[in-house]
This record gives C-alpha cells, structure tokens and sequence, in this order.
C-alpha cells in the first residue's frame, strides 16, 4: 500500500464523531451495497456473497482491517455487470454515506474540516478505482485456451519449480506443493502429496492458485495415473478462475455432533442448530423463519461442550445471509473476535480438521 493509500483510509478511521458513530452506520451501508447490487452485479453472484463483499468493504474503510484497497476493488469489479463502472457503483455508494454523514455536522456549530477531509479521501478512492479497473483490465485476458496454461506449466517445469494446488475434502483445504513431471499437447502431469491425490479424485478437479512461479489462478480436471510406478494426477481441460472462492482464508468444519445454539438480537432470543463453523463465523440451520436482516448485530452463545470448556462463550456477530434448508432456514453469520475468543474458537476448528485429515488418510488405504 502506497503513502497515498495509508493516508486515505486513515482519514476514514477517524470518521466518527459525537454526533456520529462509524460502527452503527455499518447496516445502512450493508443496506445499499445490496441494494446497489441488484441492478449493477452478475446475477450469479449470491446475496451471502455480496453482503460479505459489503462488509469487507466497510472494515477497509473505516476500521482499515484488511489495510489495503487493491484486493476488494479488484473483487468488486469482478462481481459487476460491467466492470468499468465501479466508479459508478462507488459514487452512488458514498453519495448515500456523505448525505448521513453531513446531517451530524448539522447538529450543532461545529468545523467542517472533518467533513472535507472525507468527502475528498471518498472521491479520491472512487479515481483510484478506476485506475485499478483499467490497469486490471489491460494485464488480464479471456478465458485461456488449453495450450496457454500447459505452456505456462512447461514453464514451470524447466525451471525446475513448483505449483501450489489445492482441493477442498468435506470443507477443510488440502493444499500442497506439487511438481509438473511432463506437459502434452493436451494435458500435464503432476506429481502431488499422496493426500492431494485422494483429495483430488474425490473432488474430480483440482485448483492451481497463483504465486511467484506461475501467474494463473487455473481449475483443472484431474484423472489418477500410474506412470513407471508413480502415482501422478494427469491434468487436462483448464479453466481460469475469475472469482476468488477458492482462497478462502478460514477453514469451515461441521461438528461433529449436533450442538444448540443461543442467538440474541435484541431483546429476543432463538435456538437454532449448529451447522458449521470457521475462525471466520457460522452457518445455523431452523426450522422457522428469524426476524433479523442483512447487517443486523447478533450475539451468539456458542455452548461449553462445543468449546470442551468449562462455560460457555458469548461472541458478537454480523447476520450475512439467509437461504432455504431442508425444509427450513440456514443462517450465515461473521464473527467479531478478540484475541481470546478467537483462540477459543479456533482450537475445535483444529481438532476437527485433523479428524476430517484422519478419515482422509484412511481413504488411502
């Protein structure tokens, strides 16, 4: 991040005022992200998707966690109808937030430098991400065709250097270094971790992810091959990957029995049934319907035996998403940790992890 950057967004981070709290504008901005969305993203992209998009828009802002723009503008051009229009897109999102903010400097007598200051780092950020569009757009081309990957695979290989690749098994990441043994006309083969094979034969595919040795983010079919006694994954069929779900960052294991969970918005209270979890939040599943809406602030109480702990924790949390379960409702929701409950949480993530890696292993025998 350049000096220019630091210095936009850390005009963002003192936004708020007595008058006016950054945190509880935090729906509201949710709010029109999604709204905006409706007429300017893909129709692929999900609601879940994008109120997440939203929110890591809004903690790059104004709490500057991630600290860096290029990776969420890049995200957000990607997910529009039409990528040149992010500047559009960003004008109409701060239009909304300026039209707030201004009312708060109403109030009583009071500077408007503050006011300036932001106005003019918004406007700065919607130039910068036009900027960031263009380049974008000129480093980057259509869907490669077979013969592009291969050849930058062949690259690889006479280099003497190796891929990163990666499969999901029951939701926790398998990722290893891998190394390209022969490239074809059509195909390439690979030697991987005995645990990247099994992972990639149940997937059927396998992600290439982009690093300092090979510049493609590639999803490729994978077939198992015995070649002079060796087990080599035999890639074919490239396809280059235009969105980033692939990398996610924290790993989502479903426990492994059935937990109650306590939700709080409010002055109400729900039980509802743990589905899966991840440093990052949790998915719940109920039979009915809860009154709580994309933004929406939420505790939850996350049970003692789940924690093996001697008491149960309380976490904040942001609803994301509702979508239709087995006859009834699945909720998503991302937490807000400090440093302990994230050390909480994240210690039934491993110990799961390493019993989905265990049965994983006994596929190989």
């Amino acid at each position: 991040m350049d000096n220019k950057e630091a210095d936009l967004l850390a005009i963002l981070a003192r936004v708020s005022h007595e008058k006016f709290n950054i945190k509880e504008y935090k729906q509201t901005f949710v709010k029109t992200f999604l709204q905006l969305c409706k007429n300017q993203c893909q129709s692929s992209l999900e609601r879940k998707d994008a109120a997440g998009l939203a929110l890591i828009l809004y903690n790059t802002l104004f709490i500057n966690r991630p600290t860096t723009l290029e990776p969420v503008l890049n995200k957000l051009s990607k997910t529009l109808k039409a990528p040149a229009n992010i500047n559009s897109f960003l004008s109409s999102l701060f239009l909304v937030f300026i039209h707030q903010y201004s009312k708060s400097f109403f109030s009583k007598p009071r500077s408007w430098k503050q006011f300036v200051q932001v106005t003019q780092a918004l406007d700065e950020i919607v130039e910068i991400s036009t900027k960031q569009s263009t380049q974008h757009k000129q480093k980057t081309s259509t869907l490669p065709p077979d013969d592009l990957a291969i050849s930058a695979l062949e690259k690889v290989r006479k280099a003497k250097g190796s891929i990163k690749v990666l499969n999901t098994y029951r939701s926790v990441p398998i990722q290893y270094k891998a190394n390209v043994v022969h490239t074809s006309a059509d195909s390439v083969l690979i030697k991987a971790h005995s645990l990247q094979d099994v992972a990639a034969s149940f997937q059927g595919g396998i992600y290439i992810l982009r690093d300092d040795q090979f510049e493609l983010d590639l999803y490729a079919s994978v077939k198992r091959r015995i070649v002079k006694g060796h087990d080599l994954l035999e890639l074919s069929r490239f396809d280059q990957l235009s969105t980033s779900f692939h990398k996610r960052q924290t790993v989502r294991v479903h426990p492994f029995q059935s937990f109650t969970i306590v939700l709080r918005h409010g002055d109400s209270s729900f039980i509802v049934t743990l589905f899966d979890i991840s440093i990052g939040g949790l998915a719940v599943v109920s039979n009915r319907g809860l009154p709580v809406r994309s933004g929406d602030d939420v505790s939850i109480r996350l049970p003692a035996e789940l924690l093996e702990a001697e008491a149960p924790l309380e976490v904040e949390s942001m609803f994301i998403h509702r979508s239709a379960f087995e006859g009834g409702y699945k909720y998503h929701f991302q937490f807000t940790l400090d440093n302990a409950e994230e050390n909480s949480v994240s210690k039934i993530i491993v110990k799961r992890q390493n019993m989905i890696i265990r049965d994983l292993k006994e596929q190989m025998i």
